[in-house]
């Protein structure tokens, strides 16, 4: 992005330009509609895209005795979240009187056309010009038509049935309402300013602080208290604890003073600018009698501020240009890289790390990997781990924003993944997304593994869209929709990293086969969105590590689902829901029986038996799990996807065998 003062130095000849024109304070998010249709516009048409602000912001020259002027972004903080976008020129015109003066016709005619010469202009519906803001949309458009450009108007953004706008989200952090002022920025609140030198009282009690000089008078800053942060230095990021108040217990209470003590951070930074972000308010300040109650005060708020940090991190967007790391797991599995691993490279954007977690393989896969690949980052691990373990012992090792969980029987045709970071980046609510699954050696059909996202009944037994127990639908594009789903399919997904670690990551305990389904059952307890995006598709040969028949898979698959029912469910709901399945099982067992499958019958009873031994142990996991989600639930439990009733009465009594014939009232909604 180049900026430009205007009038300072000459405009550049502009290729196809498309304009926008605003103040833009606190670029939120229906600024980045604008911005974002902005930038498209412009590469649909091989143009430059232009966004131009002023700068004093208007009203401090129109009216310099109003002291109500509160500005969300300075100059320099729209400069930085700009600079995350790929807009081209960000013009930065000095408003003056005299500019301010300009009848809305000369403006367009004499400032727009004659200094832009715009291809395209895009503004809000609400966007006013000229002298006394006289001139506005219809304008524009009457000039469009004159002068040969083209005009498109931004409708009104609303989020949460609440208008976005600058003066609402003013209101909210006026008034401690931080997370929902954040949800409409897209971002969290920024501070910037200097650290300057404090009086080093928060030392003396061990916790340490950035005391933060603020230049700009119009920039707002939230009420006294204290919140829950993260503060930028020299491009890295740290969790901490802010400070707003006047400090009545270590100065004389006439200072008002914003400091944050850093966590795990020990550089001297004085002099040096900083960004604070602003994530939670956790409480109002307070007066203490001594330094020692202030100190036990920020040991409770510390733990506090920690919990609302790792709450925030899994359900709002990343700050930073988001990293994405994909992973895939191998165990023997030479012949999968070479076949299928040559796909992923080509269509994986550049920008991404490709990473490769070996569980301890006894054939040359790390050997091809180093020779053919060396690019590619290969994490060895000491032991076959499994699914399960692996993944966990591998993620940890890796830094990013988002995981692609694939296997390495996959082949790809295009980039699936720009996509769907585009859409998390978009709606941070989502948590997991799962593309459309297609079988590699009949590609006109599902995959059995996921097909087009994963669904439970009121029991617990997971089918998808697309496939219900052993009927697997003909893909004739009848689940192309964007779908809230239950679970995604551990065959290829994309997970908020830090929602993955938060939770706790895979069940170390599954091995293999429905750790994906409890993943995202407790992220779905947690208030997460799980969806599929049929847009992008992936191509799975399926069973390639172990044949779905394989009777070890049966095992793995019945133990895994009672483990995962008794981890999630109610205890009132569990006292209906296992005399029932133990009926329907038994059933099953029996049919394996009359078909001679003795091997896949004793498999389900031996999951049985295990899991009535693990009781005492399964109830402590029970336990451990409920209290980490009520540590990180942030919306209520989302049900979206529970069928309400048995998909095995769907499927033998109803006749409803595709995923398409079961009424849509029949599923919970959130």
């Amino acid at each position: 992005m180049r900026i430009i003062i205007y009038g300072q130095e000459p405009l550049p000849v502009f290729l196809n330009p498309v304009v926008t024109i605003g103040a833009f304070d606190g670029l939120h998010s229906a600024h980045m509609q604008i911005i974002t249709r902005l930038i498209n516009s412009a590469k649909s048409i091989s143009g430059n895209s232009i966004l131009i602000t002023f700068d004093p912001h208007p009203r401090s020259i129109l009216d310099p005795s109003d002291k109500s002027l509160k500005l969300l972004t300075t100059l320099e903080e729209r400069i930085k979240i700009l600079e995350e976008t790929d807009l081209d020129y960000f013009v930065i015109v000095p408003f003056d009187y005299s500019f301010s003066m300009m009848m809305p016709e000369e403006y367009i005619e004499n400032f727009l056309i004659e200094q832009f010469y715009p291809k395209k202009i895009i503004a809000g519906y609400d966007h006013r010009f000229g002298r006394d803001g006289r001139g506005d949309i219809s304008l524009i458009r009457y000039y469009a038509t004159q002068r040969n450009f083209d005009f498109e108007e931004i409708e009104a953004q609303t989020l949460a049935q609440s208008t976005i706008s600058s003066s609402r989200i003013r209101e909210y952090l006026s008034s401690h309402q931080i997370l929902k002022a954040n949800t409409l920025l897209g971002y969290p609140y920024m501070l910037s300013g200097k650290v300057v030198p404090g009086n080093r009282i928060g030392r003396e009690i061990g916790f340490p602080t950035a005391n933060i000089e603020i230049t700009n008078s119009f920039k707002l800053i939230p009420p006294d208290g204290i919140y829950a942060a993260c503060c930028k230095v020299s491009g890295k990021l740290y969790d901490g604890m802010l400070y707003i108040g006047n400090s009545p217990v270590v100065t004389d209470g006439k200072k008002r003073t914003i400091e944050i003590n850093i966590f795990d951070f020990v550089e001297e930074i004085y002099g040096r600018q900083i960004t604070v972000y602003v994530l939670d308010h956790i409480r109002e300040d307070k007066n203490f009698e001594s330094k020692e109650a202030l100190k036990n005060q920020i040991k409770e708020d510390e733990l506090l501020i920690k919990s609302a940090i790792t709450r925030y991190k899994i359900h709002f967007r990343p700050i930073l240009k988001p990293k994405v790391a994909i992973a895939i797991l191998n165990f023997n599995g030479r012949h999968f890289l070479e076949k299928y691993l040559p796909s992923i490279v080509q269509h994986t954007p550049s920008q991404f790390s490709i990473y490769i977690i070996d569980n301890n393989s006894t054939d040359s896969s790390c050997q091809y990997l180093e020779h053919h690949y060396p690019e590619i980052h290969l994490i060895k691990l000491r032991r076959n781990y499994g699914f399960a373990g692996g993944y966990n012992k591998g993620l940890a090792q890796i830094v990013a924003d988002y995981f692609v969980l694939i296997n390495s029987d996959l082949i790809i045709k295009t980039d699936w993944i720009t996509g769907i970071i585009n859409k998390m980046q978009e709606e941070p609510d989502i948590l997991v997304v799962q593309p459309k699954i297609i079988d590699l050696n009949d590609q006109t059909k599902f995959e059995y593994a996921g097909a087009s996202g994963g669904y439970i009944d009121i029991l617990g037994y997971p089918f998808c869209r697309g496939r219900i127990i052993d009927m697997i639908e003909t893909d004739h594009g009848q689940y192309d929709n964007q779908e809230e789903i239950f679970w995604a399919s551990g065959a290829a997904m994309i997970i908020k990293a830090y929602a993955f670690k938060a939770i706790g990551g895979f069940d170390n305990d599954y091995f293999a086969h429905q750790e994906e389904i409890d993943l995202c059952w407790r992220l779905k307890r947690i208030g997460g969105k799980i969806i599929c995006m049929p847009e992008s598709v992936v191509y799975h040969l399926g069973g390639g590590t172990l044949d779905y028949n394989n009777p070890r898979k049966t095992y793995l698959n019945f133990r895994n689902n009672l483990f995962t029912i008794f981890k999630n469910c109610t205890w009132r709901s569990l006292i209906f829901i296992l005399p029932i399945r133990l009926v329907l099982d038994a059933l099953i067992i029996i049919s394996y029986l009359a078909k001679g499958q003795f091997n896949v019958a004793y498999k389900i009873i031996q999951a049985y038996v295990v899991s009535i031994i693990n009781t005492v142990y399964l109830i402590h996991k029970k336990n451990y799990t409920e209290s980490l989600i009520q540590k990180l639930k942030y919306y209520t439990y989302n049900k979206t996807g529970i069928l309400k009733a048995s998909i095995f009465l769907q499927y033998y009594f109803s006749g409803n065998k595709q995923f398409s014939k079961i009424p849509p009232s029949y599923f919970m909604k959130k």
